[in-house]
């Protein structure tokens, strides 16, 4: 019995270095590509505006480290974190948003008028609507994967926002099921995939919520922008050619 014992000890031991191995290997290649995320964004001009954002960027190591869990401000409003692959992204996703597409949206359409409608394709868990919301009149944000759209949800209620429609589809050239492989980063439309979404034009999503006039179009859809491009095309004389971000 004092065998078993001891093997047992010895065991658990043995899993807990292997998870606090694990853990600091994770760490180290977060702590590398956020800082190539750093040096990235400092290579195209800091501004004070940018601070912020930077800050989020550089604690989020350590917010892995600690295993980070529940509301996390951001500069776009208290973001939930409910595992380490929500935080992970959620931090890409700042990233993203900061020094991509809103940089892009200030270049192409410095004024953002109250009263404009803005798409987000590809919402993910809602940090590029979440960052226009205060802007806009209405945000349509749209997102296929099941978890990033609980995030998304869960991120409106956290902040009050009332002006985003918040739908779980994808936006497609026509009317048919989506199949969708991997999860919230890596979630794509696939041929092959384990996960479905309703997938519907953007047409029919805008009429259905009455809106006959777009501003802004973001799209983000991990290699499905191509059929995206062809509804902006097909689509522009209805949406006034909106300015539209990739």
């Amino acid at each position: 019995m004092q065998i078993d014992t001891d093997s047992n000890r010895e065991n658990t031991m043995t899993t807990r270095e292997g998870q606090w191995l694990r853990l600091g290997v994770s760490v180290k290649h977060r702590v590398i590509t956020y800082f190539q995320l750093i040096w990235y964004a400092i290579r195209r001009d800091v501004t004070l505006e940018d601070l912020p954002w930077l800050f989020t960027i550089m604690i989020s190591p350590f917010l892995h480290f600690l295993r980070f869990r529940g509301p996390l401000p951001t500069p776009v409003g208290t973001m939930y974190i409910g595992n380490d692959e929500v935080l992970r992204e959620t931090i890409y996703a700042l990233f993203k948003t900061r020094f991509r597409y809103l940089r892009t949206l200030n270049f192409i359409c410095p004024k953002v008028a109250n009263h404009a409608t803005i798409v987000d394709v590809g919402a993910n868990v809602g940090d590029f609507t979440m960052a226009v919301s205060k802007k806009a009149k209405t945000v349509i944000s749209i997102e296929p994967g099941g978890e990033n759209f609980v995030t998304l949800c869960r991120n409106l209620r956290a902040n009050s926002i009332s002006n985003v429609i918040p739908l779980n589809i994808g936006a497609h050239d026509r009317v048919e099921t989506l199949n969708l492989d991997g999860h919230y980063l890596n979630l794509a439309v696939s041929n092959r995939g384990e996960r479905h979404a309703p997938g519907l034009p953007l047409d029919i999503v805008l009429n259905d919520h009455e809106i006959d006039h777009v501003d802004v179009m973001k799209i983000d859809c991990q290699g499905h922008e191509r059929l995206q491009a062809s509804y902006v095309l097909k689509t522009s004389s209805r949406s006034c050619n909106p300015a539209t971000i990739t």
